[in-house]
């Protein structure tokens, strides 16, 4: 009578499917691409997944699985921004370190006292008397002698004392040695003294190897080495900018207030 009017007995607990009968049935059942045609099994399908989350540049040459696309290039884009935020060229610090400054000042400052004389010269050779020739070409040459002196002096003295020591008695030699030229000129002085203050001044003008050691030593441990010596290259060179341009407008400010 139960089956005539289509009534079955009720279902048991026996008869309710299992946890994983219904994995299962989860694995067996067939899963469609988005093209239309059988990507496989869930099994394929859940490896495929998997693969592309491993290895998310699998999305653009893999037709099927366009469902959670998204998330993986999301999750790809995201680590891409994380890694180039804590990339070492974010890390370094655009601020220059102020003994670099210094280091970069004393190199400046050292040639811009033997470029600024370049627009006085022909004054110079008039002061004392001299022609076109040899001794005015002297009033030029003693001052990269001292130079050359001191290349041989500072550095062998900076290994034993320091190199901040002996970049400061540079620039204060340097100094003693502008103003004694000065002085030579105003109190009319012979050439000979004129040209050994010359020597002088360039011979403690001479401790660009102390400033290029002081830099390598400091842009080593933050390899910042190219960019320092870089920027003493860059201001030695605006030394020899900024030099005759300075020299030449104090000469012609000086004339337009004496009238000689």
């Amino acid at each position: 009578a139960a089956s005539l009017f289509g009534h079955h007995r009720p279902r048991t607990l026996a008869d309710q499917p299992t946890p994983l009968d219904r994995h299962n049935t989860w694995r067996n059942t067939a899963m469609p691409a988005a093209d239309g045609g059988d990507l496989g099994t869930t099994t394929n399908y859940a490896r495929s997944r998997r693969s592309r989350l491993t290895n998310p540049t699998a999305l653009t040459t893999s037709p099927g699985l366009r469902r959670g696309s998204v998330a993986v290039q999301s999750v790809s884009s995201g680590g891409g921004a994380m890694a180039s935020s804590s990339s070492p060229d974010d890390d370094a610090s655009p601020t220059i370190p102020i003994g670099v400054l210094a280091v970069l000042s004393a190199a400046f400052l050292n040639l811009l006292g033997f470029t600024m004389a370049g627009p006085i010269t022909p004054e110079l050779g008039q002061h004392f008397g001299l022609e076109v020739g040899a001794k005015f070409g002297s009033l030029t040459s003693a001052y990269p002698l001292g130079m050359l002196f001191g290349l041989f002096i500072w550095p062998q003295f900076s290994d034993r004392r320091g190199r901040k020591p002996v970049m400061a008695l540079s620039l204060l030699g340097s100094a003693i040695g502008l103003s004694l030229q000065s002085y030579a000129i105003k109190s009319n002085w012979s050439l000979p003294v004129f040209l050994a203050s010359r020597v002088l001044t360039g011979c403690f003008a001479g401790s660009s190897p102390v400033s290029k050691a002081y830099l390598a030593d400091i842009g080593s441990k933050q390899g910042l080495l190219p960019k320092y010596l870089a920027l003493r290259d860059a201001a030695s060179t605006l030394a020899f900018i900024m030099g005759p341009t300075l020299g030449g407008l104090f000469y012609e400010a000086r004339r337009a207030t004496t009238g000689t």
